[in-house]
């Protein structure tokens, strides 16, 4: 009888930490994947040599974000919502795209999930 065992690997990637980004504000884009490939290859290779490329890895997900300054957005809103509209904006975003079998649950003023 032969038996078959089916192992898996995870890897859990936060680019900007994997290329040595420090700073906060800055988001990871398209232009960070080849130093990702080659940088994850390196470190797979150190783990083990049964380890492929990076490219025969399955993405499962991905975090989108976005870092903007409300001053610099360009559009007319009354003047009197200048100091609303931040808090304004982060309340459309948090109610933007929630799926049905997620709940709200925020915990302070300043925080979402």
């Amino acid at each position: 009888m032969i038996l078959f065992v089916h192992s898996s690997i995870q890897a859990i990637i936060n680019p900007k930490v994997l290329i040595g980004e420090k700073s906060y504000i800055v988001a990871a884009d398209a232009s960070y994947l080849k130093e990702v490939e080659k940088i994850f290859e390196q470190e797979a290779e150190k783990i083990s040599p049964f380890l492929k490329g990076f490219n025969m890895y399955r993405l499962n997900r991905i975090d989108y974000c976005i870092n903007f300054d409300v001053s610099e957005l360009k559009f007319e809103y009354p003047p009197e919502l200048t100091t609303e509209l931040p808090k304004l904006i982060m309340n459309l975003i948090k109610c933007s795209d929630i799926p049905d079998h997620f709940e709200k649950n925020i915990t302070k003023s300043t925080n979402f999930i």
